[in-house]
């Protein structure tokens, strides 16, 4: 990421400091690995994955304290799948409902159409994480096929630039109904420091 994204009460900004070690750790631990279609502890494939070219990664921090409370990946199209694969996960336990992880896919989403110049967004979610399933097609993204990776099956979910722009205007709508600090539904948070906004 160039700039940072704030959507209501969280950041999504660049990775700093230690924060890609952070993020590289978490893929030791099951509940992280296996959801990304990894069947071992899986910290040395993330970070030569980090390493590739083109990969976009976004930190989620609260408004309030710049707490960090998850990450949200970008992988490049491959020549076996066409879109921008989105990868997350909100790792504060106090956090970690469907409101955050919306907050956070739709920053990354605004990020990706408005400042990235994306052609397609994709992702997958596997048969037993009824809340990934439940997020991404409350955020409009139509499903399109499945994978079956390690005994499971994964949904494939893909969102184009009109579906983008029809859910922006739904937030934008809802930001009017109900503003919330930024006074925008997304606001730009500038480097250095991307200070988020505490009020219009």
């Amino acid at each position: 990421m160039r700039i940072g994204i704030q959507r209501r009460n969280l950041t999504l900004s660049p990775a700093a400091g230690l924060d890609r070690h952070w993020m590289v750790r978490l893929f030791d631990h099951p509940e992280i690995y296996e959801m990304f279609g990894f069947g071992e502890p899986a910290a040395l494939a993330m970070a030569l994955r980090l390493r590739q070219p083109g990969v976009v990664l976004g930190i989620v921090r609260l408004v309030t304290n710049q707490a960090r409370i998850g990450f949200v990946i970008m992988f490049p199209p491959t020549d076996t799948a066409s879109f921008w694969e989105i990868g997350y996960a909100i790792t504060s336990a106090r956090h970690r409902d469907a409101f955050t992880a919306i907050n956070a896919l739709d920053s990354m989403g605004c990020y990706m159409w408005e400042h990235h110049g994306a052609k397609l967004l994709g992702g997958r979610t596997r048969d037993d994480n009824r809340q990934a399933d439940a997020v991404v097609r409350r955020m409009g993204f139509s499903e399109v096929g499945t994978v079956t990776n390690l005994g499971h099956t994964f949904h494939l979910f893909t969102q184009d630039r009109a579906g983008w722009e029809r859910r922006k205007a739904r937030l934008v709508e809802g930001e009017r109904l109900h503003p919330s600090p930024a006074g925008v539904a997304f606001a730009v948070l500038e480097p250095p420091h991307f200070e988020p906004r505490t009020s219009a």
